[in-house]
C-alpha cells in the first residue's frame, strides 16, 4: 500500500492474460498508475509535483469511470468478484478514508500504517500542523495499543504532545528519550526555559541518561561529553565525574592484584590521565585540569613514581603538592641511604627544565629551591659512586654557594661531603673549604644558642636513640676532616686544587 510499484507492477502484469478481456483492459489502465505514482522526491519544487499529483489524480478518476461502468454481470470469474478488489485498489488510489482504513484493519496494519498510507494517497501534501487532527481521526477508528509503551510513543509525538511522548519515552528506554529530547528542543517543540530544577526538559533527560552511563565507570568520557552540553548544573557534574576517574583508578589499584598495579604503574593510569587532561582542555575546564593533577600526583607519590608525581605538580601549578613529593623523596634518603634515593631521583632532572627561568623569584620559589636541592644532592651522590669526585666537590660548593640546601640539611650534605674531603686529591680550593667550615660553625653556634631545631632535625633521625648532643659529636667528623684538609693544604703550601693547578 506503500509504495511498493515494483513487485505490485509484476503481478498486475500477469492480470493482462486474465480470461476477462475487462479486466485485462483494466489492469492495463492500473498498471502505469501504481508503477509511475508521483513522489515528492522525484522533483527539485514542490510546485511540479503538486501538477504532476493533480495529473495523476485525473487519471485515476478516469479508471474510475471506467470500472463503474463494466456491467455487474461480468465482474466475478470463477474463483471471486474481481471487481471489488479491483475497486478497493482504485480507492486507495483515490485517497478514500473508509477503504484505507477497512483494508488496513482487515490485512491487520495498525494506525500507523493508515496515518502512513494518509500521507501517501490521501493527502500527499500534509504539512507537520495538520497532524494532529488527522491522527486523532484516525485513533478513534483504530485505538493505539495502551500496553506498548513504543505505540504510546508515537501516538503522543503525532498528537503533539512532545512532553507526553518523552515521557513514555522515559519508561521505555532512558537512551530513547534522551535523543528524542534532543531532536525535539532543536525544533523548538519543547520548553527551553528551565523549570523549578534549574534544568530545562532536555537537560533533565540527559542528566538522567548521564547518571545511568556513570554507573560503568568506563564510560566517563561519553558521560562527560552529555554532562557538559547541559548548561552550569551539567558542568559541575561533569567536573566531579573527571575528578573522580583517578580516584576510582586509585581504589581498583588498592583491590586489584600485584599484576594489576604493575600494568597501571607501566602506564595504563598516565594514558588514562592523558585523556582527562584531553577532556578538560577541549571543555576549557582548565580548574578541574588543575585539580585532576593534584589527584594524579598524590597517586603517583603513593607509588613512589616521584619523576611523574612531580610532574603532574608542575602542570598543575601546585607547589605545596610539589614540596610534599620532595619531602617524601628525602624521606627516602634517611630511611635508605643515598643508592636507592639517586636512582629514583635520576628522572627528576628533566622536569626541572620545563620550569621557567624567573619562577623561583616568586613565592613558590621555596619549593622549588627544594626540588633543586633534592636533584642536586641526588647527582652529587651518583658522581661519587661513579667515581667523579671532582663533580661531586662541584655539586657540593654549589648547593652551599647557591644557598639551594634547606638548613635541616645542611648537617647531613657535610657529613656527606667527608670522603672528598678524605681523598688524596684536593677537590677543593681553600676558599670552598672555608664555606663549608662556614656553614659547619653556623650551626653550632645556632644549636648553642638554642636553635638547633633548625639545623639538626633530620641528622638526629638519621642517628639511632639520637639527640642534638649525638648529633653534634657527630658533626665533629667534619670538623677534624676540614681540620686535616687544611694542614694538607698547609704542608704543600699553596692552598686550591693542586692537581690541577689551581692556587688560591
Amino acid at each position: 500500500m506503500r509504495g511498493l510499484s515494483k513487485a505490485s507492477g509484476f503481478f498486475l502484469d500477469a492480470l493482462s492474460k486474465h480470461p476477462s478481456p475487462h479486466l485485462q483492459k483494466v489492469s492495463q489502465q492500473l498498471l502505469p498508475l501504481v508503477t509511475h505514482h508521483p513522489r515528492f522526491t522525484q522533483f527539485s519544487f514542490e510546485r511540479d509535483f503538486a501538477i504532476a499529483s493533480r495529473r495523476w489524480k485525473d487519471k485515476v478518476k478516469a479508471l474510475r469511470v471506467e470500472l463503474d461502468r463494466i456491467p455487474v454481470d461480468v465482474r466475478e470469474d470463477e474463483f471471486d468478484n474481481w471487481w471489488d478488489r479491483v475497486s478497493d485498489i482504485v480507492g486507495i488510489l483515490e485517497g478514500r478514508e473508509a477503504v484505507i482504513k477497512r483494508l488496513c484493519y482487515n490485512l491487520g496494519a495498525d494506525w500507523k500504517e493508515v496515518c502512513v498510507v494518509w500521507g501517501v494517497y490521501i493527502d500527499p501534501r500534509i504539512r507537520r500542523e495538520d497532524l494532529p487532527e488527522i491522527v486523532q481521526n484516525i485513533l478513534d477508528d483504530m485505538p493505539s495499543d495502551i500496553t506498548d509503551l513504543e505505540d504510546a510513543v508515537y501516538s503522543a509525538l503525532l498528537l503533539g504532545r512532545p512532553t507526553q511522548a518523552l515521557a513514555d519515552a522515559g519508561r521505555l528506554d532512558i537512551w530513547l528519550a534522551t535523543h528524542i529530547a534532543d531532536f525535539l528542543d532543536a525544533l523548538d517543540l519543547i520548553e527551553r526555559e528551565p523549570d523549578d530544577s534549574d534544568l530545562s526538559l532536555r537537560e533533565q533527560y540527559t542528566i538522567s541518561y548521564s547518571e545511568y552511563l556513570h554507573s560503568d565507570p568506563g564510560l566517563w568520557r561519553t558521560t562527560v561529553d552529555y554532562l557538559y552540553s547541559c548548561g552550569d548544573i551539567g558542568k559541575e557534574m561533569a567536573d566531579q565525574v573527571l575528578m573522580r576517574v583517578p580516584l576510582r583508578l586509585q581504589s581498583s589499584q588498592k583491590t586489584g592484584t600485584a599484576v594489576d598495579s604493575a600494568n597501571q604503574r607501566s602506564g595504563d593510569l598516565r594514558g588514562v590521565l592523558k585523556e582527562v587532561n584531553k577532556t578538560c582542555h577541549d571543555y576549557k575546564r582548565e580548574e578541574v585540569r588543575r585539580m585532576v593533577c593534584r589527584i594524579a600526583s598524590q597517586t603517583f607519590l603513593r607509588e613512589k613514581d616521584y619523576a611523574v608525581a612531580v610532574s603532574y605538580c608542575m602542570s598543575a601549578e601546585d607547589w605545596p603538592g610539589l614540596g610534599r613529593v620532595v619531602d617524601r623523596i628525602l624521606d627516602d634518603y634517611i630511611a635508605q641511604g643515598p643508592l636507592p634515593f639517586s636512582r629514583r631521583v635520576a628522572d627528576i632532572a628533566p622536569s626541572l627544565h620545563n620550569l621557567k627561568a624567573g619562577s623561583v623569584q616568586n613565592q613558590n620559589g621555596v619549593f622549588i629551591y627544594r626540588l633543586i636541592f633534592a636533584v642536586r644532592f641526588a647527582e652529587f651522590h651518583q658522581h661519587s659512586t661513579r667515581g667523579e669526585f671532582h663533580e661531586a666537590a662541584s655539586d657540593i660548593v654549589e648547593i652551599f654557594q647557591q644557598d639551594i640546601a634547606p638548613k635541616l640539611w645542611w648537617a647531613v650534605v657535610l657529613l656527606d661531603t667527608v670522603e672528598l674531603l678524605q681523598k688524596d686529591d684536593l677537590l677543593f680550593t681553600t676558599a670552598e673549604a672555608s664555606l663549608l667550615l662556614q656553614k659547619l660553625e653556623e650551626i653550632t653556634v645556632g644549636t648553642m644558642q638554642g636553635a638547633g631545631s633548625d639545623y639538626l632535625p633530620i641528622l638526629i633521625r638519621m642517628l639511632k636513640n639520637g639527640d642534638e648532643a649525638k648529633a653534634l659529636q657527630r658533626l665533629q667528623i667534619v670538623r677534624l676532616a676540614l681540620a686535616r684538609y687544611y694542614a694538607k693544604c698547609g704542608v704543600i703550601g699553596v692552598g686550591g686544587k693542586f692537581n690541577v693547578g689551581a692556587t688560591d
